[in-house]
């Protein structure tokens, strides 16, 4: 189909018809990078909407409502306080499965196989089970019972290859070992760095700092030479991360020695310094931002409390610190302990930030209405103003307003595009493409800048996954494919399944 200029709002046509279009989460998901994201038509109803005609800073026409529009600056702070380069890290790691050739896992008849980059069959589906063993090109198949480790082609490996352990947690150079009832730590080539004393690891060994019971029963932070450091009278506690870790009261313990003896194949739950394991692209993705019910605090590396667990409700700690709630108010505490958003009468909706912007959507309770902070100094970046803001990566923000959906800039606070309240825009994550569902649940490939790249045949898309190395998947008459951002196919639809490794 002709692709079309957004015109920075999606055409007339689709004004007399609304289809609205939601976002599913098969994982649980956050806002930035979240990943494993269909967006899906779901329901039908009309709608009329009055708009004006004026020419845009562009000077191309735009359909807008009085007062701001396209190429005006609406949220001024964003260009004079952007935060600091390199200030965070990015919390993601990709296989690099893609460099080595390899697309995706195909489900097909119950089974798995591979797809190439240039959308070739690799290993036609065969396995029950097909997963990376964490080296580009090596993988971890199972075709009865036993997994084997097979290269991109499904050839057997060599007799004695071997895939790096993955660890929920702490440093993969010291691993607990279990020798009559007591546990040690053993470096990864297997020599003993701690002889086995104690009766529990309560948490592996993340930078120099481990977690165990004694030989007399105490709870104890020691450091890579079995030195005792300070006492953790703490029900559970976890790995540190970034000079903090996390502890919790009244909860059931995990000890990490149980686990020596099984396969680490599967990511095994924990706390700390965490984001969302995301299996469909096999990455950590970003964090969750709501209260999980855990009594929970942090302590830094000299056994201090810097955040207490005796507040009311404390969320999982990010690269900026957390929200606090205590005696109904919540405000969001650096990881120093201080806060920089002093408590108020606030609410956060689950996965509504930027991890790599440090920007989060905030809604006043009293006024029903969002607002931007920066997570860096807890600037207000926004009035509270907004009736839902959405962070979808690249730089790039939505905000609605009294039925407008602005597509926003986030580094200069102007609008790029408007569209109709009813549409759906998905996420980029780190990618430069994106899906977009306009009123008539038409699927159409947009860039950054709002220009649309591609659009389907009405009712030929029913589904849609986010881009990852600037190819997506798409479900079509029941089943998947796989599709470039010019919407050419690399894989036509034919799989009840993929899953990009």
């Amino acid at each position: 189909m002709k692709s079309y200029k957004a015109r920075r709002i999606i055409s007339a046509l689709a004004l007399s018809m609304v289809i609205t279009a939601c976002v599913q989460a098969e994982e649980g998901a956050t806002a930035y990078g979240s990943v494993h994201r269909e967006i899906s038509t779901v329901s039908t109803e009309t709608s009329t909407t009055s708009y004006e005609t004026r020419e845009s800073h562009s000077g191309k026409e735009a359909r807008v409502f009085t007062g701001v529009g396209v190429g005006d600056v609406i949220l001024p702070n964003m260009k004079s306080h952007r935060m600091p380069r390199g200030l965070t890290k990015t919390v993601r790691s990709f296989y690099g499965n893609y460099n080595a050739g390899i697309l995706a896992k195909v489900k097909d008849g119950g089974k798995w196989g591979l797809v190439g980059t240039d959308g070739s069959v690799l290993i036609a589906p065969k396995y029950k089970e097909l997963d990376s063993a964490g080296v580009p090109g090596m993988f971890w198949a199972t075709e009865k019972k036993t997994p084997v480790l097979i290269d991109k082609n499904g050839n057997p490996l060599p007799a004695g290859t071997s895939a790096p352990a993955v660890h929920a947690d702490g440093e993969d150079d010291l691993t607990p070992f279990k020798e009559k009832g007591k546990y040690g730590f053993k470096d990864s080539a297997g020599n003993v760095k701690i002889g086995p004393v104690y009766k529990e690891v309560l948490a592996p060994f993340s930078e120099g700092i481990a977690f165990v019971k004694n030989g007399d029963g105490k709870k104890v932070a020691v450091d890579t030479t079995g030195k005792e450091l300070f006492a953790a009278p703490y029900d559970e506690l976890f790995a540190y991360h970034d000079g903090l870790a996390e502890y919790r009261r009244n909860v059931h313990k995990l000890n990490w020695g149980g686990l020596v003896g099984i396969v680490l194949g599967n990511v095994v739950g924990g706390g700390g310094y965490y984001g969302i394991y995301d299996d469909y692209y096999g990455i950590y993705n970003g964090f969750t931002l709501s209260y999980d019910g855990v009594k929970r605090g942090y302590i830094d590396r000299s056994g201090t409390v810097v955040i207490d667990s005796k507040n009311d409700e404390v969320w999982p700690i990010t690269a900026y610190g957390t929200f606090v709630k205590n005696k109904g108010k919540l405000g969001f505490m650096n990881r120093k302990g201080a806060y920089i958003i002093e408590p108020g009468n606030y609410d956060i909706a689950p996965g509504v930030w930027d991890d790599a912007g440090g920007l989060i959507a905030i809604k006043d309770k009293g006024k029903g209405k969002y607002a931007v902070f920066n997570l860096i100094d807890g600037m207000q970046m926004s009035p509270f103003a907004y009736d839902n803001i959405t962070f979808h990566g690249s730089n790039r923000i939505v905000l609605t307003k009294n039925k407008r959906k602005l597509f926003v800039d986030e580094e200069t606070g102007t609008i790029i595009a408007e569209y109709p309240e009813k549409s759906e825009i998905g996420l980029f994550g780190v990618e430069k493409y994106a899906w977009l569902v306009d009123e008539k649940g038409i699927y159409h490939i947009i860039d950054t800048e709002g220009t649309v790249l591609y659009s389907a045949q009405p009712g030929s898309l029913t589904a849609a996954m986010p881009f990852l190395n600037g190819v997506t998947v798409v479900k079509s008459k029941g089943v998947y494919g796989i599709m470039d951002s010019k919407g050419n196919w690399i894989v036509k639809p034919a799989y009840k399944e993929i899953k990009f490794l």
